[in-house]
């Protein structure tokens, strides 16, 4: 890793030739022909050591795409070469080259030195220890201008933190962190103003000369102080390049092209003004096509196209490329985390744990909830000291409702446990920072204070109000089996969270699946009343179980009399035999329905079966019950884990194509036939294979002989 003032590694050479790239177009049919649209087309480049090269074009031009087809994170069909010192790329890309995305996906309730800390934990290797870390994190920080901010908090939507600027050079700084030869930068500029936008960029620019890095950064109507700080241009205009070369060149290529760039004008806007087609109306649409069909064309056989074509031969079959090869024959694509697993955990953990302490009120607005609708509870069900049918009833909705409000928090609150920080763990999954594994039992473990503080809090402020068995057997086990059901909806709520593309689509689904489990809880439905084709769905329903091992748990206060018959031993102010003197059934009546003094028929000496609903699932043990609750909770949390595994890991399919799809989206795509001594051809001179996501670049990537392929990778990072 070089230090602040060194640049004696070689530094990285990145070529790219004929590179195309498509995605199928939505909303077709499921059985229909998948329809592709064509973002790149033939793109050729190089971009040495040491060198900024600014990709510029009008919104939908083709310039993030390129840019994430680059650096490996583009999702689609790919044709055409990528090379990293003449070779193919390998599996340390997420260590050997930095990707700052467009909009700065950071934590907002941590300080800068917090994220820089963190990032450094993880990113670095194993073999530096934790003050070397720290103390790296803090030299980049200060290099970006970062030390006045140290203690100020990221900031978002609703907290105040660091400037625009200031955020922007934090998130190029968790970049920098692994001294990475590469640097992809997403429009660095966007939401800045144009002297913040100049600080950024010198600040980058200065980074790039020093440490000999290689920078492709899309950017877009930059000012001419900012536009000076780049090398080399390349200017997209529909997915096609109408100019890409030295930027100086740049103005003298377009004069001699017809197109002279007045002396008080921006050179970046005037590029931008030529390369557009304009459609506020037809005249301006054609006029505007044939303008830019014709740069195209004619920088096919501009002396910068062939000199960056030739550029790129040399690169690939020179000493670069086969002292790349030696390298990497002598090395391993292994990705080595900064932490080990239990680590990882643990710094996961602790930075949700400061996360959590930065937003108390909303977490004491939820106690403050919970003790509320107790305290109501409580006030408003408060039993009487009669004994009836009618109360009965009632115990067995203060059951329910135990049951039903415990459950609904907790499958609602976790249905923005993924979605919350998604966009910031797809980011840090991207840049190699820590296993699936560790983020998932650590959010798992960082969550279990809710499952047991939000059952607590609210059986304390409603159970002895409620008149319940006045015992600490009953009140603890009937918070335990509150503790398991809430465990098990934050699961599911936890498994609808990663099912789904987003929180609006995850709160759309939360009351279907709800609703379905209330219904077939066995509160109000019987279940031998359930169509037969349903009646399966009570056994995986966790709810069903809970309430039936809490109306266990609390008539264990009722005692049987006779054949049949029981009597409330736990009514305040009455006991069995006042209530059924000497035991005689026969003073309790014999209309079940009208049962005197307080007395209960039910047929098989179990309240549930006669009065609840809810029929004997497994067992009459407490214990077994639960068990099967956690046996579900656990399934539903092994699956969310699965599922985490296969969006996060993209698993490209190669098949064998000389091209891509043939039709195209463009209207104004201009022919191959229009480019004179040109031939058409439905050959790709070296296709190449596109990684995922995970594979990337390496400064002495390893090298293969693989045939010439289209990678298209089947799935998107959905999360």
């Amino acid at each position: 890793m070089s230090k602040k003032g060194e640049t004696t590694r070689d530094g990285v050479h990145v070529t790219w030739s004929d590179v195309s790239f498509e995605v199928a177009k939505p909303g077709a049919m499921p059985c229909s022909k998948t329809e592709y649209r064509r973002i790149l087309q033939n793109i050729s480049g190089h971009v040495k050591p040491g060198e900024m090269c600014a990709v510029m074009g009008t919104s939908g031009s083709g310039k993030t795409t390129l840019l994430n087809v680059l650096a490996g994170r583009a999702v689609g069909n790919m044709s055409g070469t990528v090379r990293v010192n003449g070779v193919k790329r390998n599996n340390l890309f997420k260590r050997m080259a930095g990707f700052v995305e467009q909009d700065d996906n950071l934590l907002a309730n941590l300080t800068v030195k917090e994220t820089l800390e963190f990032a450094a934990a993880t990113k670095l290797p194993q073999s530096m220890s934790a003050n070397d870390k720290t103390q790296w994190a803090l030299e980049v920080a200060t290099e970006l201008g970062l030390s006045q901010c140290f203690e100020t908090k990221i900031g978002g939507v609703d907290v105040r933190g660091v400037s625009g600027g200031e955020r922007k050079r934090c998130a190029v700084a968790l970049e920098l962190l692994t001294d990475p030869p590469i640097m992809f930068l997403d429009e660095p500029t966007s939401g800045l103003d144009s002297f913040t936008s100049e600080a950024v960029m010198s600040k980058i620019r200065d980074n790039a000369r020093e440490h000999n890095r290689t920078i492709i950064a899309s950017i877009h109507q930059p000012r001419s102080s900012v536009f000076k700080l780049f090398d080399k241009l390349m200017l997209l205009s529909q997915g096609q390049v109408v100019f890409f070369g030295d930027r100086k060149n740049a103005l003298q290529y377009f004069k001699d092209n017809g197109h002279v760039c007045p002396p008080d004008e921006n050179p970046a806007d005037f590029y931008l003004d030529t390369c557009t087609v304009d459609t506020r109306n037809d005249t301006l649409k054609v006029e505007s096509s044939k303008r830019v069909d014709a740069l195209v064309a004619n920088y096919k056989l501009s002396t910068e196209y062939q000199g960056i074509r030739q550029s790129v031969t040399d690169v690939e079959n020179g000493p670069i490329a086969e002292k790349a090869r030696v390298l990497a024959s002598q090395g391993t694509d292994r990705l080595e985390y900064g932490l080990r697993l239990h680590e990882e955990m643990g710094a996961l953990l602790n930075r949700q744990f400061i996360n959590v302490m930065r937003t108390k009120r909303y977490t004491i607005v939820f106690f403050i909830t919970q003790i509320f609708v107790g305290l109501v509870l409580g006030l408003t069900s408060r039993r009487s000291g009669n004994f009836e049918f009618a109360e009965a009833q009632n115990l067995l909705g203060i059951f329910f409702f135990y049951m039903l409000f415990s459950s609904f928090t907790q499958l609602s609150v976790a249905l923005a446990m993924f979605h919350q920080h998604r966009s910031v763990f797809l980011k840090e999954r991207l840049s190699g920072m820590y296993r699936v594994t560790s983020y998932f039992l650590s959010r798992n473990v960082a969550e279990l204070y809710v499952v047991v503080l939000v059952p607590l809090v609210f059986t304390l402020t409603s159970y002895f109000i409620l008149g319940l068995r006045n015992s600490v057997e009953a009140y603890f086990m009937t918070l335990l089996c509150l503790i398991c059901g809430a465990f098990a909806s934050q699961s599911m709520g936890m498994l609808i969270s990663v099912l789904t593309s987003s929180l609006a689509m995850s709160q759309m689904l939360f009351p279907m699946v709800f609703i379905f489990l209330v219904i077939v809880s066995g509160f109000y439905v019987d279940a031998q009343t359930i169509f037969p084709a349903f009646r399966w769905m009570i056994w995986i329903n966790p709810l069903a179980y809970v309430f039936k091992a809490i109306t266990l748990t609390q008539m264990k206060g009722y005692e049987a009399l006779g054949d049949g018959w029981f009597c409330g031993l736990n009514v305040p102010g009455f006991t069995g035999e006042e209530l059924c003197p000497g035991g005689n059934t026969s003073r309790c009546g014999t209309d079940p329905q009208q049962p005197e003094f307080g007395c209960i028929n039910a047929e098989s000496k179990n309240l549930i079966r006669e009065w609840s609903t809810p029929p004997t699932i497994v067992d009459e043990s407490v214990a077994v019950n639960l068990l099967v609750v956690l046996g579900i909770a656990l399934f539903c949390r092994f699956l969310c884990y699965l599922v985490i595994i296969v969006k996060v890991q993209i698993k490209p399919n190669f098949k064998e194509h000389e091209h891509l799809s043939t039709e195209n989206d463009y209207e104004n795509e201009i022919p191959l036939e229009v480019y004179s001594n040109h031939k058409p051809t439905d050959e790709w001179a070296d296709n190449d294979s596109m990684p995922p996501p995970s594979i990337a670049m390496l400064e002495n990537p390893l090298s293969c002989d693989d045939p010439p392929l289209v990678c298209n990778v089947e799935k998107s990072i959905e999360l």
